[in-house]
């Protein structure tokens, strides 16, 4: 007598990512908590430096993140000098801002991800001056300026590829935005940003 048996495919990467797929979204959230390093790459007038940066938020319905970050550029970074018919002023600065975010992922699959993250904050430069020797003994010296207030808004587009579902690298470009009433403040700060995950 014959029985009929079951014909088992052969499991294969499209297979297994398939039922994958339908396994998270047949028990997704519709929200989960983020948190993460966000590190930055830039340049303020002409010279390289880094942000150190963090980020904690929401991720809603897999489409949606939002959320606060904290930015803090490590090194002091020479601004362009202030040039009058009297003298000519050298400054450097370090800054720090906090900001506001909402990320729209417009393509997500198991390996990629494309998201558009916008930002808005608020921060502080830390401003040195230096002065000039009055005599010849007196030496020059770095002195502190008044803080500088200004608001940031930054916009870029971030691409993440996963090597596993735990783990991925991530790569951005995009450009800061600063807000100020002093205008070599707002060329000097402004400027693209490379990020890395």
């Amino acid at each position: 007598e014959e029985v009929d048996t079951a014909v088992i495919e052969p499991l294969t990467i499209a297979i297994a990512e398939a039922e994958l797929a339908h396994l998270k979204e047949k028990y997704r959230k519709d929200y989960k908590f983020l948190i993460g390093m966000d590190n930055h790459y830039t340049a303020f007038a002409g010279e390289q430096t880094n942000f150190w940066g963090a980020k904690v938020g929401l991720e809603l319905m897999q489409n949606y993140r939002m959320g606060f970050g904290a930015y803090y550029m490590p090194k002091k970074i020479a601004m362009t000098p202030q040039i009058t018919d009297v003298d000519t002023t050298y400054r450097k600065f370090r800054m720090h801002y906090y900001t506001t975010f909402i990320e729209w992922i417009f393509i997500r699959n198991f390996r990629w991800e494309l998201a558009l993250p916008f930002s808005v904050g608020y921060g502080r430069a830390e401003v040195e001056q230096w002065l000039p020797p009055r005599n010849e003994n007196v030496s020059g010296r770095w002195v502190k300026g008044k803080d500088i207030a200004e608001f940031v808004a930054t916009v870029n587009v971030q691409a993440h590829y996963k090597i596993f579902s735990w783990v991925g690298i991530g790569l951005g470009l995009g450009w800061r935005q600063i807000i100020s009433s002093d205008k070599q403040i707002q060329q000097d700060f402004s400027g693209g940003i490379l990020s890395y995950k």
